[in-house]
């Protein structure tokens, strides 16, 4: 025997008995179990009906999820709108995004000016090799510590360091960041490797040394890895990462030069193509910037000491008659009778060297450690 359905008559019934059970508006009333069962497939309704609505109907109404779900091509529809809406950018992004390609472009000018005024010019070359060796009367004074910091430069250190970099990203969660400051040191020093092979210095005849050696390996070896720690270097520890960096960096390249090693102006192409690549690679952070004081400190040096070498270049070239470039000669004369004439020569040109390097090192570092944060 079957089962009648709650609320329609039994069809064992007869016609008269079936009269009294027919639905009508008052006797249309649906049992509480075929409202539970309702409600658990529409989702919730009003107190007031027991009886499953449109989600549309009654204000106050909980839509049903399956109902109000896109389908086919609402979906699609749906969708592109979603992948057609603006993009939100953040506060400062663009105005940082221009600083960091100004800067970088900085870079790549300052380095090309400055390589072809030493290399392909009479004056660039003198004032270079004049100042290269007044650099080299500072070799006893720095003793020990030139040799400690340059002698650091090497393949197992750069090995050493790159597996910091790559540790740091792992404790940070930070893959790529490990992968742009890595391509940063290859980049770096590909450039560098490149460009010693690529130009061709012309023998002026006031220069003992017409090898080219623009730019410096050394210096870019120092300054990438610097850079790299800067940028992989966590929020609390950025800071002092950028003041180690800067010291030694400024110190391997006072060093190359005071051991004869390197001319001033392939240091200062080196670090600005390190700049060149770290700008371009270095990510826009989001997050507040530990010791703002101190960072600020590191620009106010770095353009004093830009201002002295400005003046002090402007000194040498004006001082610097065409007797002083004729000491120089293809047999191997050196410009040491011109520095022993006036001994503070030697001091005030290597001073105006070293103070280069401390201004374009502070220049680079500080605008890679700046863009890495707010």
């Amino acid at each position: 025997m079957s089962e009648r359905i709650p609320g329609y008559p039994d069809p064992s019934f007869n016609s008269e008995e079936s009269e009294a059970y027919a639905p009508s508006e008052d006797a249309a009333e649906v049992p509480e179990a075929l409202a539970a069962s309702s409600r658990r497939f529409s989702g919730p309704q009003d107190s007031g009906s027991a009886t499953s609505e449109t989600p549309s109907s009654g204000a106050g109404r909980r839509p049903n999820i399956r109902q109000s779900s896109p389908r086919g091509s609402n979906a699609g529809a749906a969708s592109g709108a979603a992948r057609s809406a603006p993009r939100t950018v953040a506060p400062g992004y663009r105005p940082r995004l221009a600083r960091r390609l100004f800067a970088a472009g900085g870079c790549a000018l300052f380095s090309i000016l400055v390589a072809w005024v030493a290399v392909f010019t009479v004056t660039g070359q003198a004032i270079d090799t004049l100042s290269m060796e007044a650099a080299m009367r500072w070799a006893e004074p720095l003793g020990a510590v030139g040799s400690t910091v340059t002698h650091i430069i090497s393949v197992p250190a750069m090995v050493a360091v790159g597996g910091l970099i790559v540790l740091i990203a792992w404790l940070r969660r930070r893959p790529t960041l490990a992968g742009r400051a890595l391509g940063m040191i290859v980049a770096a020093n590909t450039t560098t490797q490149v460009a010693k092979l690529l130009i061709d210095r012309p023998d002026f005849h006031v220069s003992a040394a017409i090898l080219n050696s623009l730019p410096s390996g050394h210096t870019t070896v120092a300054m990438s890895l610097a850079l790299a720690l800067v940028m992989i270097a966590p929020e609390w520890f950025r800071g002092p990462a950028a003041w180690i960096g800067y010291i030694w960096t400024s110190l391997v390249g006072i060093s190359v030069m005071v051991f004869g090693w390197h001319r001033p102006a392939d240091v200062l192409v080196a670090m600005a193509i390190c700049g060149f690549w770290a700008l371009i690679l270095c990510p826009l952070e989001t997050r507040v910037r530990h010791g703002v004081p101190v960072q600020k400190a590191m620009a106010v040096i770095a353009m004093a000491s830009a201002f002295i070498t400005v003046l002090g270049v402007v000194y040498s070239v004006w001082a610097l008659t065409p007797n002083d470039l004729a000491q120089m000669g293809s047999g191997g004369i050196t410009y040491a009778e011109f520095l022993d004439a006036l001994p503070r020569r030697a001091h005030v040109l290597a001073g105006i060297s070293s103070f280069g390097v401390i201004a374009v090192a502070g220049f680079v570092i500080h605008e890679v450690d700046r863009l890495s944060a707010k």
